[in-house]
């Protein structure tokens, strides 16, 4: 398959060459998201190979009076601000201006930009660019809705809801522009047993933008979608109620498990931790976890046993290799193999990952060890499993278990608290005297702090649980039909737990999936029957332990036609879990299982975050509201060079230059008439869009 990043990466790069200018030079001009979306695929080297420069819109720019700008921008009164100074005065910054808009521009600033003549005058190209989404991995994406918990369950923030599910509708055509699918929307709705709760119709609103959105796309792009023989896609939106075990639950994969034990050294997927060096001395290094990193990609699902075993047998691998500049007899332990291979001259590519994965792999055996996590987490396992443990016996003694581990101070607060939520999902609720009873066990005694835990307990009921009973006869309120499995069978004992999406995703492929609990937003396609029939559902590979069917394993390299894409976005948050099933499944059944959230949560954030869910807006500090409270006025010094000398003639008024006649092997800078025609073309169907 091809991945989201190279989808993206392409599109960015073809876009960027696919601007013609008259000298052939061009300088990319990108803002703060623009920037962070191009360099979350790209590296710089691969654009400076098709741009003379690369600059910041807001930050000081030379005055580049024979060069033509290609600008990519989030439409923003901020950014037109800026854009504007540019052409505040003659000659302006640039030769000329290729504009490309994310989507969103309003007629507010679309008239802003019409009102400036030098704007208009220079202006050679004017499109919108359909990229805003992040691509984190190839099936893996983010739209980028930070404290999204709050943004869509805080009572305190429902005027940033619609907002809200616009662009994240906005973002969801992105991604079908970007991988060229039209594909049929269903969407999460809660039933009777779930319990009503405000926030239980957000699927179906993003899932209705969702296709408004794209159907407006499909009228005004007649080469949309694009021919192709792959099977039509299916795109299914839920939200971070679907699945409250997934979030809380001690993950045993490796990348799960970096996330949520060491998330303090991790910032932007940037790990910072203590290694040895040739020197024998220890220093800090850093390094990214990403698709760039061959070794992450082939473990990061693994669980870290498997995960420690094969990076152990690449090690020896690697070692072996290079036995002539290694002396074998000295390498007794794992630590040996470290210092061995930070020791070994060059290679410093191959010795930089290993020491990475190696190290990285020994923190959290060894925070598994000290910790007891597996313990804790055969208790999580069989709670998840509604009481059933591994060997499929109903276990007796929940309760007690659950007292034991409260009891021992080898486990941190935040743990105990994890495990105490998940017994009272498992139990349907607990009176709220059993919670306090809980909470004195555990040493919280004051009744400030008690109130502090019960706030997160109640807040539960915001996402679509209520975890705390009237009294001790009475039902769970919510009598929830939850959809995560527990598989035994070849499995370790801490990672039985299949979050919904596995069930979910398998039940679509099948045709079997409630139509009444997953609506479709259209009506049912007549001919899905037919698409699902063709399906390869059948697959026999094993997913539930990952030695019988290794990740790294080579795979068919002949020609395979194109498979069906399977979209899956989670609004809420999304868990490293849940994204790990995604690869799963993909391999499972030979689809592109792609899985998407406004952003990637860990246990901790989603337990910080529900404890939020009851503050009144200031105490959130939103990163909506600090973006909405940002200066819209353009920095002056962006007009500062203006006052600089004039330029020599050759740099003349770019002004004066439209108005010259080509000179003999050189194109004119204003567009003759036979290329009228077709530059209008081009921009005709973003007027179309202004026009609205």
């Amino acid at each position: 398959m091809t991945s989201l990043i190279e989808l993206q990466r392409n599109r960015i790069l073809n876009l960027i060459r696919d601007v013609r200018t008259e000298n052939g030079y061009k300088i990319l001009v990108l803002d703060e998201t623009t920037e962070e979306l191009v360099f979350s695929v790209l590296n710089k080297s691969e654009i400076l190979n098709i741009v003379t420069a690369i600059e910041r819109l807001d930050q000081k720019r030379n005055n580049q009076f024979s060069i033509e700008a290609v600008y990519l921008l989030e439409p923003t009164k901020y950014t037109i601000n800026c854009l504007l100074t540019d052409f505040t005065n003659i000659p302006t910054r640039y030769k000329a201006a290729h504009i490309f808009f994310l989507p969103g521009l309003t007629t507010e600033l679309s008239n802003k930009l019409k009102a400036n003549i030098h704007f208009q005058k220079n202006l050679r190209t004017f499109q919108e660019f359909y990229l805003n989404i992040h691509s984190k991995e190839s099936n893996l994406f983010v739209t980028k809705n930070p404290n999204s918990l709050q943004v869509f369950y805080n009572s305190s923030c429902h005027d940033l809801v619609t907002k809200t599910i616009i662009h994240t509708a906005r973002a969801l055509v992105d991604l079908c522009v970007i991988t060229g699918e039209y594909p049929i929307i269903r969407y999460y709705s809660p039933n009777d047993n779930d319990g009503y709760f405000n926030a239980s119709v957000l699927p179906k609103m993003i899932a209705t933008d969702l296709q408004e959105q794209l159907d407006e796309y499909t009228r005004t792009h007649p080469d949309f979608p694009p021919a192709t023989t792959r099977q039509r896609s299916i795109f299914i939106i839920t939200d971070r109620t679907l699945d409250l075990f997934a979030p809380l639950l001690h993950e045993f994969t490796y990348q799960a498990m970096t996330y949520d034990i060491v998330n303090n050294q991790i910032k932007n997927d940037v790990y910072t931790y203590e290694a040895e060096n040739e020197a024998g001395m220890k220093e800090e290094k850093q390094s990214k976890l990403d698709d760039s990193d061959p070794e992450w990609v082939q473990l990061r699902h693994l669980h870290i046993l498997d995960a420690q075993e094969l990076l152990t047998s690449k090690t020896e691998e690697f070692l072996s290799k290079n036995s002539m500049l290694v002396d074998r007899s000295k390498i007794k332990t794992t630590s040996d193999i470290l210092h061995a291979v930070a020791h070994l001259k060059g290679f410093d590519e191959e010795r930089r990952r290993i020491t990475l994965h190696k190290t990285l792999l020994e923190t959290l055996m060894l925070t598994n060890g000290e910790k007891k996590l597996a313990e804790i987490a055969e208790f999580e396992q069989n709670v998840a499993n509604f009481g059933v443990d591994i060997d499929g016996e109903r276990v007796k003694n929940l309760a007690d278990l659950l007292i034991d581990y409260l009891s021992q101070d080898v486990y941190p607060f935040a743990d105990k608290l994890r495990a105490i939520i998940l017994y009272g999902l498992y139990r349907g609720g607990l009176i709220e005297q059993d919670y306090i009873k809980l909470f004195n066990f555990m040493g919280v005694l004051q009744l400030h702090e008690i109130d502090y835990n019960l706030e997160l307990i109640k807040n539960f009921e915001t996402v679509g649980f209520k975890l705390i009973k009237p009294n001790l006869k009475s039902k769970s309120v919510f009598r929830r039909e939850f959809l995560h499995e527990s598989v035994s069978e070849n499995s370790y004992n801490t990672s039985r737990f299949k979050p919904s999406i596995n069930s979910i995703i398998t039940k679509v492929l099948s045709n079997t999936l409630d139509d009444e609990r997953f609506p479709y937003i259209k009506d049912k396609p007549m001919d899905l029957e037919n698409d699902i029939s063709r399906t390869n559902s059948t697959s026999t590979a094993s997913l539930k332990n990952p030695k019988h069917k290794a990740s790294w394993a080579k795979t068919n390299t002949q020609f395979q036609p194109p498979r069906q894409r399977i979209f899956y976005f989670i609004a809420g948050g999304a868990t490293y879990s849940e994204a790990r099933t995604a690869y799963e499944l993909s391999n499972k059944f030979e689809k592109d299982i792609i899985i998407g959230s406004d952003e990637l949560i860990t246990p901790s954030q989603f337990i910080a975050e529900v404890k939020k869910l009851s503050l009144e807006r200031p105490n959130l500090k939103l990163y909506a509201d600090w973006k909405a409270g940002k200066p819209t006025e353009a920095p002056r010094y962006l007009l500062d060079n203006y006052s600089e000398k004039r330029p020599n003639d050759v740099h003349a008024s770019a002004n004066s230059q439209v108005r010259q006649q080509p000179t003999k092997g050189k194109p004119s800078a204003q567009l003759t008439k036979a290329e009228e025609p077709e530059k209008e073309k081009k921009r005709s169907k973003f007027k179309k869009f202004l026009k609205k």
